[in-house]
This record gives structure tokens, sequence and C-alpha cells, in this order.
């Protein structure tokens, strides 16, 4: 557990662990270059399973998830974030799902925002999880666990291209590569925080081009020769960062994903990959109509022609697109 100013919050994440009903267990907390009470918040509890470790400057959050890797020594690795408060039997959940479920090296679960209660729910599934890695993180990494063995054989580290922005997303789309499988707990395993801190416009345009490279990166993997170039991986980015498409970068989107069909997958059914694509296209087709109708003839005009377009939309949306195009 990376620990960097925690000192509001620690102590009652670190009280969740030790709280675990699955008891065998090492915590190992590793203080990033505080400045504040977190080293003298670990230090007043004196469970022997805690071990504490100080780094002597702030090394950054990818550089102290490996030291964390490294140090270690369980069959299991389960990860926690210092202000988040795991659930009682989350270890217990997880290390039950792996007895039962031998093939899954990675196991995550629910999570739910302690502020308003809504809980984040993601696929169980490991086909799903690596289709949906196409367009985003579904593996929250609080509620992670996996098999020690299985990411060293897998020589599987953080990437330092990520420091403190998606850095797990790249992580378990690069276990995917691998040939690892993962799985969702279908329960609430941990309780998270947001703070202001991590809210602001700067983070969130760094997380936003992090995750647009992971996404290129990953589909570059998983479907060899979808994307010709920089201008393809700029298009394929804005299938699902919900930025706006020109007339040109439309119909390239369209000639990409059509292409798909004459590609092999590799590492997830081709079928359930080409099907995301295209819901994926389909909602991007909308966005990019409904904005374009609003002052453009020739859109209307492009919308009514596309076949592809329409023959997507359900009976419902098409009545909505035709009215629009009556009343424009």
């Amino acid at each position: 557990m990376p620990a960097y100013n925690a000192g509001a919050y620690i102590a009652e994440t670190i009280q969740s662990i030790l709280d675990q009903t699955y008891p065998h267990f090492e915590l190992i907390v590793i203080n990033d270059g505080s400045t504040d009470n977190t080293k003298e918040t670990v230090l007043s509890f004196t469970d022997k399973r805690i071990l504490y470790v100080e780094n002597e400057c702030n090394l950054e959050k990818i550089e102290t998830n490996n030291k964390g890797l490294s140090l270690a020594s369980g069959t299991y690795i389960a990860k926690m974030d210092a202000d988040d408060v795991a659930e009682p039997r989350r270890f217990e959940k997880q290390i039950d799902y792996f007895n039962t479920h031998p093939e899954v090296s990675i196991v995550g679960g629910w999570m739910r925002k302690m502020d308003s209660g809504n809980v984040e729910n993601y696929p169980e599934k490991d086909e799903e999880i690596k289709v949906s890695f196409v367009s985003e993180n579904v593996l929250a990494n609080s509620t992670a666990m996996f098999k020690a063995n299985d990411i060293r054989t897998a020589t599987l580290k953080y990437d330092d291209r990520f420091i403190a922005y998606a850095e797990d997303y790249k992580f378990w789309t690069d276990a995917a590569i691998k040939g690892l499988k993962f799985a969702n707990v279908q329960e609430v395993l941990v309780n998270y925080r947001v703070h202001e801190s991590q809210a602001t416009q700067v983070n969130k345009d760094k997380q936003r081009i992090n995750e647009d490279l992971i996404r290129i990166e990953y589909i570059n993997s998983i479907l060899p020769g979808l994307l010709q170039g920089t201008f393809d991986e700029v298009v394929y980015a804005k299938l699902f960062n919900r930025r706006h498409l020109t007339i040109e970068e439309y119909k390239r989107l369209k000639q990409i994903i059509g292409s798909a069909y004459d590609l092999e997958a590799k590492y997830v059914k081709k079928e359930g990959l080409i099907a995301y694509l295209e819901a994926a296209f389909l909602n991007v087709a909308k966005r990019y109509y409904r904005v374009d109708l609003q002052h453009s003839l020739n859109a209307i005009k492009q919308a009514l022609s596309d076949k592809v377009f329409l023959q997507r939309l359900n009976m419902k949306d098409k009545a909505i697109f035709f009215i629009k195009c009556l009343t424009r």
C-alpha cells in the first residue's frame, strides 16, 4: 500500500485490513516521502502483520508500486489505496474465488463511493473484461488481488510512462496481452473517496491523454493492422473520449470499424470485440449527427445516406432522428 501524505485517512484504511476475516497476510505500507503525520499514524499500530517501509525521498506512485511488488512474499498480492476502506470479507471472498476458479490470475470487485453510496459495478468474466479494456478500465485498483507467481512469470511491472495517471489501466492491459485471466467478484469489496485534488482539470487532461494512448496500444495488440498511422490513432481515440469529429474523421472512423471484419483478433474473441466496437461507433454516430444537424444541411444529407448509421439505429432512435431532420 503506497502512502503519500495520507495521514487524514490511513488509520481507517489500515484498520479495515486488520479487520479482515481472512487473517493470514502481511500489510506492507510504503511511505513515499510524506511530509504529514503518515509515519506516526502507521507506527501507532502494533500489529505484527504490518511491515512499514519508508522511501528516502518521494519516488512517486509507479516506482513505489513496483517496489511493493518486489517486497511482497505471499502467494497473493492485494492492492489497496491509502485512503480507501476494505469490506471485512474482501480477502476471504477473493481467495475463495481463486480456489473455485484456478485459471484466473487477477480478481477485482465492485466499489462503493463513500459520499454518495453509489456502487461501481464491473463485469465478472475474463472475456468481457478484456473486451471492455478497449474503452475503459473495468478492474478497480483498490479491489485488485493477483497471484504473485503469475505476475512475476509474465514479467509484469508498472509502466513509468504513466506516472500517477492511468498506471493501473496500463498494468491490466499488459496483463491481458500476456494471456493472464481476469475476474471481478460481483459484490462491493472496497469503499473509496474522491478528493478535490483528484478532480482538477489538469489531472483530468493528463489522465485522458494517457487513457487514449493505452487504448491505442491495446487495440494495436489485440487487433493488429486496424490502425494505419497517426491519423487513424487520433480518430480511433475519439471513439471513446467524446471529442467531436470532423466529417473527414467520421468517415475514416467508419472505415476503420468496417475493416475490423477482415482482421484476426488476438487474446479475445473477434465476434465480441467487433460487436463492442460497433456499439461504440453507433454512440459516436448519434452524437456526431446530433451536433451537426443543428447547423448543417450537409450533415442531414450525409446522415440520410449513411446506411451503416441508419441500419444500427433501433426504431425509437430512428424516429427521433427523422423528427429532428423534419424540424430542422
